[in-house]
């Protein structure tokens, strides 16, 4: 009985095991960046809408930015109280909500740009995904290690899932990187003779050789 000889374009490296192949090792790895990107779209729109709101809210209580509280002059007459809003704190204030709102909203596109390169099955927009993340993440480990913080646990834990889920990612890009190249169509044999026929030398001996006649040179030779 002869053994079947497997074609060497068929073989496969051996599968190791890989903390990254498996979203929390029991998910497939697509299934978990799909959760994951969902997940994360929709925490970053509430939190959105949660400085939106915040900023809406802080505009009707202080009266468009101007007083919080009204006072009445000697003659009877209401008035606004300026004095009962302190304009230095309200414009801080203001201004880290506005900053922290763009950074939100800048990520929440971010995430979109991600899903498109899920759905889409492009390795593209998830590495531009990785990018951004992996700065993300390094700069938060700088403010831990320069900022004191009672919940310093808790950011290292915070950091340490970040950068698993950013692993993941960047396995899955991995792995369409090598999906794509699969699916490249190989050169069949009439390529092959083709390109032979263009790039062999047309001089031998000083005798200049036809294309035809390098098609019958090749041809005798196959």
């Amino acid at each position: 009985m002869m053994a079947t000889v497997t074609p060497y374009e068929n073989l496969q490296p051996s599968q190791t095991f890989s903390p990254f192949s498996k979203c929390c090792f029991c998910i497939p790895l697509r299934t978990g960046c799909f959760i994951l990107g969902y997940t994360s779209l929709v925490i970053n729109f509430i939190i959105t809408m949660f400085y939106a709101g915040s900023l809406a809210i802080m505009a009707i209580l202080t009266h468009g930015f101007r007083y919080i509280h009204v006072k009445q002059t000697p003659s009877g007459e209401v008035v606004p109280d300026v004095d009962s809003l302190d304009k230095a704190k309200l414009h801080m204030t203001i201004m880290v909500i506005l900053l922290v709102g763009f950074l939100n909203v800048s990520w929440l596109m971010l995430n979109g740009f991600l899903l498109v390169g899920l759905h889409k099955k492009k390795p593209g927009p998830i590495r531009v995904h990785v990018t951004v993340a992996t700065i993300r993440l390094l700069l938060s480990v700088l403010g831990i290690i320069t900022m004191n913080t009672n919940k310093i646990g808790f950011c290292w834990v915070e950091i340490a899932l970040s950068g698993y889920f950013i692993m993941m990612y960047y396995t899955y890009a991995m792995q369409l990187d090598r999906e794509n190249k699969s699916e490249e169509p190989k050169p069949t044999a009439d390529d092959v003779v083709t390109e032979i026929v263009f790039s062999y030398p047309k001089n031998i001996d000083k005798l200049k050789l036809t294309d035809k006649d390098l098609t019958e040179v090749v041809n005798a030779n196959a």
